[in-house]
Parts: C-alpha cells; sequence; structure tokens
C-alpha cells in the first residue's frame, strides 16, 4: 500500500504490486470487503500506480510519475480521479519530491518525500491552490513524507524515516507541530481518517492499522 484516503464511506490506498492502480476498502458489514482497480493512463493505455491520494470532495487527487503522460521535465505530476471509475480524467505538474498530498477545504498540502534521509536535495511542506500552483513553501516536521491528511483543524503527517505522526497546525503563517507521536509500525506510507478514527498503511507488513486518534 502507498498512499490511503478516504472520502467517508470508503479508504482508498495506492497498489504497488500488480494490477498496480488502487486497493479500494468498502465496509460489509463490521468488516471491509477489498476491490483491486487497476488504473490505466490515457497515452500508452499502462496500468500504473500511484504515490499518495486524498479526497477533495468531489474527486480523489493522487501523485505519481509524470513520465506515465509524457511529462519528462515534471518528474512527479497531481492526477485528477473520477470518484467511481477511480480513472484519470486529468493531470497537473506537481513539486519536485513530492511524497504526499491533503486538502483542507481550500487549499491542497503536499511535502517532500527524499529518497534517503540525508540526501542533499532540499524538503519542504508546500501550501497549493485549488489549481495546484505553490502559494506557499514552509519547513517540513520530517523529509519522508509519505502520507497526509486534513481532519478539519489540523494535517496529519506521516513519515517513513521515522515511523512518526506529526500532527500540524497551519492556521497562523508558519505551519508547526503541536503533537508527535512515534508509532510501532515500520515504513509507514499512508494515513486516512475515516468515521472519527485514524487508519495508517505500512509496506513492510502490507497492512493497514486503525490507531487511537
Amino acid at each position: 500500500p502507498m498512499g490511503a484516503a478516504s472520502n467517508g464511506n470508503a479508504i482508498v490506498l495506492g497498489n504497488r504490486k500488480d494490477p498496480w492502480g488502487f486497493i479500494r476498502l468498502r465496509r460489509k458489514g463490521e468488516r471491509f470487503a477489498p476491490e483491486l482497480v487497476p488504473v490505466i493512463e490515457p497515452r500508452f493505455s499502462q496500468k500504473i500506480s500511484l504515490n499518495a491520494l486524498t479526497w477533495n470532495g468531489q474527486h480523489y487527487v493522487g501523485i505519481t510519475t509524470g513520465s506515465w503522460f509524457g511529462s519528462d521535465n515534471t518528474p512527479e505530476v497531481f492526477t485528477i480521479h473520477d470518484p467511481e471509475t477511480l480513472q484519470v480524467i486529468n493531470h497537473h505538474p506537481a513539486p519536485p519530491l513530492v511524497g504526499c498530498v491533503a486538502w483542507d477545504g481550500t487549499s491542497y498540502w503536499a511535502a517532500t518525500r527524499k529518497n534517503t534521509e540525508d540526501a542533499e536535495e532540499e524538503a519542504f511542506l508546500y501550501r497549493l491552490d485549488p489549481q495546484f500552483q505553490v502559494t506557499g513553501r514552509f519547513t517540513p516536521p520530517a523529509v519522508g513524507c509519505q502520507g497526509l491528511a486534513w481532519d478539519g483543524a489540523y494535517l496529519w503527517f506521516v513519515d517513513v524515516f521515522h515511523d512518526s505522526v506529526y500532527v500540524i497546525d497551519v492556521s497562523e503563517n508558519e505551519p508547526h507541530v503541536v503533537h508527535k507521536a512515534g508509532t510501532p509500525f515500520n515504513y509507514l506510507s499512508g494515513i486516512a481518517l475515516l468515521d472519527g478514527r485514524v487508519w495508517i498503511a505500512n509496506y513492510d507488513s502490507d497492512r493497514l492499522f486503525r490507531v487511537r486518534p
């Protein structure tokens, strides 16, 4: 699993295993019923994988490699997905090395996922407008963000290098961490909020964990 998001009814995860695309988890009684949803890019009709995603109230928004869309000058792109079929209906350039995305109702947020913690690239927490134009760059709490979620007041940021969750207040000019919690999980790869509960994905054990807020 890579990335996680919820529209209030289901949890959708990126899938790094054939048939790629998404894993959609819909409630079935007290359990979730999984559905594999391949995503086919429109240029060469190839199955693609998604690295992160969010729900903006109308569509799922993902992050993937720009080369799928012939965007060699923009290594990463944001993808817009049909809410039911989950197929790509549009895409936009993304900042380099972004590994997560969240929608707060008026703006998108994204953050850097470095290839290694000590890599020389700069790392940022980005604020973007609804058209995906960067409107702010800030110092992130960590440099390995693979999941980002919005709870109505705060951002929840998961970091793959420290296996930690950071809760960030973005109501002031400069975002700041109001809480940090380590987790017993390795390789955190996504976070979603559903029914007042926090769900964290990881790709060490390929599991989705429910944790207390």
